[in-house]
Formats: C-alpha cells, sequence, structure tokens
C-alpha cells in the first residue's frame, strides 16, 4: 500500500499543468467571448449567451461571497458565543485574582536560601510584582463612573 505524502511527484505535476493550461484556455474563451461583437456570431447555428451575463455572474459570485463573509459567517457564529454579560467572557479558570501571589507567599512561609550574588545583582533594582488579572469592578469604576 503506497503512502501519501505532500511530497512532488510526477503525477501531481502532470496534472497541475493539465489544469494550468485548461484554466488559462478557460480563460482565454471567456474574454473572448466577452469581446466579441454580436455580428460575428449571426451565421452560427446557435446563439452564445449574451455578454451581459459574463459581467453579472462574478458580480454576483463576488457579492454573495462578500454577504458571506461579513454578514451571514459573523451572525453564524455569533449563536455560539456567550452572552456580553457572562462573567466567562471577562476571565477564565486560568485567571489569578489580584492578591493571589501574596497569599501563596503567606501559606508558604518557609525561608528560602538566599543566593548571595545573585541578591547583590538585583538589590539595586525594583523588583517586579507578578502580574495578575485586575479587578473588573475597578477597571469599570475608573473608565466609566471617575468622569
Amino acid at each position: 500500500m503506497e503512502e501519501h505524502s505532500p511530497a512532488p511527484q510526477e503525477s501531481r505535476g502532470i496534472y497541475g499543468f493539465v489544469l494550468f493550461m485548461g484554466m488559462n484556455l478557460c480563460i482565454i474563451f471567456y474574454f473572448v467571448w466577452m469581446l466579441m461583437p454580436l455580428e460575428w456570431t449571426d451565421n452560427w447555428p446557435y446563439e452564445p449567451p449574451q455578454s451581459y451575463w459574463g459581467l453579472v455572474v462574478p458580480v454576483y459570485f463576488c457579492t454573495a461571497l462578500f454577504l458571506f463573509a461579513f454578514c451571514i459567517y459573523p451572525a453564524m457564529h455569533s449563536q455560539y458565543d456567550s452572552e456580553l454579560n457572562d462573567t466567562s467572557v471577562v476571565t477564565d479558570v486560568f485567571a489569578h485574582p489580584p492578591n493571589h501571589f501574596k497569599r501563596l507567599k503567606e501559606a508558604k512561609k518557609t525561608p528560602r536560601k538566599k543566593n548571595t550574588e545573585r541578591s547583590a545583582m538585583y538589590s539595586k533594582s525594583k523588583p517586579i510584582s507578578p502580574v495578575s488579572d485586575l479587578d473588573l469592578n475597578d477597571v469599570s469604576q475608573v473608565l466609566y463612573l471617575e468622569k
């Protein structure tokens, strides 16, 4: 049984070349049909579609794609989103409350060995406080209530 791989293969090269040539031929036929005068088709046994449809079909397709991409798809996606006032929108299970690290230090209360070389190197700089999530009430008060 042959294993499928994305590596280049001779058959893929042939298929790709045939598709490339076929698409070029289709584009050439499309432009000839769009730009051909109607007088050339008077002696034909059948009448080709009007050139109007050569413009309208791509415009309809682009309009449908635009409506789907910017209206329908976001509306479908919003059905599965949480409500805006739901707490799961602003926090998750990995969030740390503001006093989380202080409580951890107080809970341990075990003295650590200090590395004298390292502490001397960093004694001049101010320590960086650990990252934690801001309380939503404080943020709302600063943004909306103190103005």
